[in-house]
């Protein structure tokens, strides 16, 4: 190899053409590069000494970066190991959407469909802590299972999301300064997360790797939608992948909440569990064991207030600072001295006759305005 030479401008042609992120094969690359100097008249090296010599002068990983970008770079490199045995339950939470491979139906629809779970689990533990079963990732499903997780346990000091719109949104996480869908403006109200203190960090965008919750979706994915009860409802993980009863039945979406929830509860229970936190124990011990001596923040009757209800951000008359809302009318004598302001109004969405209460954008709790006229 070292006795043969070659132009100058073939290998860096060859260089050139392979190492980019299109990553054709090395093989076109040389046809390409050997074409254009036979046209030049200039001398080429043999297909394999080539690939030699170009591998003597482009060390691997650089090669995988120029080709595969950061993401293959990445793979170059050892995984982080995540220590957990420093932190305690309820110190930091993770949450994810996860699609089931089982056909549901819904009350009214004919047409079956695979439904959506959100969860929030324990990062210290693993332990699933709360979760919501919807048609498709949406911001209510969101909201329900983190009051739900609150209600239950406490309020969590950090939360690692996934960067889909369901959590990116400006309910659950507006004015967070690290929330990178949507403009951020300066009358953006809040969000709820935001407003609870709660320390918001965002995973990779498509890295698995960076969500611990992916562990437990895949457990998901075997344990609870291949259930004996899902027979002939299960449809594969892939298109390619149909069983032979493929589409024969749809579960009635009580029944298969109700299978989930059974899946969910000895996931958490199953002993054994071999993380370093664990040690044998279950999820439901670890986070058991921990929690009884961790310091928890609960919620307030008038935080649970903020995930309870919807929110919209609303402007006051300008003159008498009346309140108008899907055609209803809301006033109270207070709402004049804000006249001409925008608020943040939340509200129950199953009762918008019930009045709403009536925040600043910067969260303060400023009153409640009755619903004066009902119309919608």
């Amino acid at each position: 190899d070292k006795m043969v030479d070659c132009a100058p401008e073939f290998m860096e042609r060859l260089k050139s053409d392979y190492l980019r992120l299109d990553r054709p094969s090395f093989a076109s690359c040389y046809r390409r590069a050997e074409r254009w100097c036979n046209a030049k008249g200039l001398h080429v090296m043999p297909n394999r000494t080539s690939r030699r010599r170009l591998n003597e002068q482009v060390p691997r990983v650089t090669q995988v970066f120029a080709r595969e970008g950061y993401i293959g770079l990445a793979r170059c490199f050892p995984p982080q190991t995540r220590d957990r045995t420093g932190m305690v339950a309820l110190e930091g939470v993770n949450a994810d959407c996860h699609k089931f491979d089982v056909f549901v139906l819904w009350p009214g629809e004919i047409k079956p469909s695979r439904a959506q779970i959100v969860v929030f689990q324990d990062l210290y533990s693993g332990k699933s802590l709360s979760w919501r079963v919807d048609h498709n990732p949406n911001k209510v499903a969101v909201m329900a299972a983190f009051g739900d997780m609150i209600e239950d346990y406490g309020i969590p000091e950090h939360c690692l999301f996934d960067n889909g719109m369901e959590f990116a949104n400006k309910w659950p996480t507006g004015g967070s300064k690290t929330r990178f869908r949507n403009k951020i403006l300066d009358d953006d109200p809040l969000g709820i997360l935001t407003l609870l203190g709660i320390k918001i960090h965002w995973a990779t965008p498509a890295h698995g790797q960076a969500k611990p919750i992916e562990r437990a979706f895949r457990d998901f994915a075997d344990d609870i939608a291949k259930d004996p009860r899902f027979s002939g409802a299960y449809v594969g993980n892939k298109p390619d992948a149909k069983p032979e009863n493929y589409g024969n039945r749809a579960i009635p979406i009580e029944e298969f909440i109700a299978v989930v929830g059974e899946g969910i509860v000895e996931h958490n229970a199953r002993l054994g569990r071999k993380s370093d936190t664990a040690k044998g124990r279950s999820f439901d011990q670890t986070f058991a064991d921990s929690y009884a001596n961790a310091p928890v923040r609960k919620a307030t009757a008038e935080q649970r207030r903020l995930w309870l209800m919807g929110q919209e951000v609303l402007t006051l008359h300008k003159t008498h600072g009346r309140l108008t809302m899907h055609e209803n009318k809301y006033w109270s004598d207070w709402m004049n001295e804000y006249a001409g302001q925008k608020v943040v109004g939340r509200f129950d969405a199953e009762d918008l006759h019930a009045g709403v209460h009536i925040y600043a954008l910067d969260g303060s709790f400023l009153g409640f305005g009755a619903c004066e006229e009902k119309v919608g």
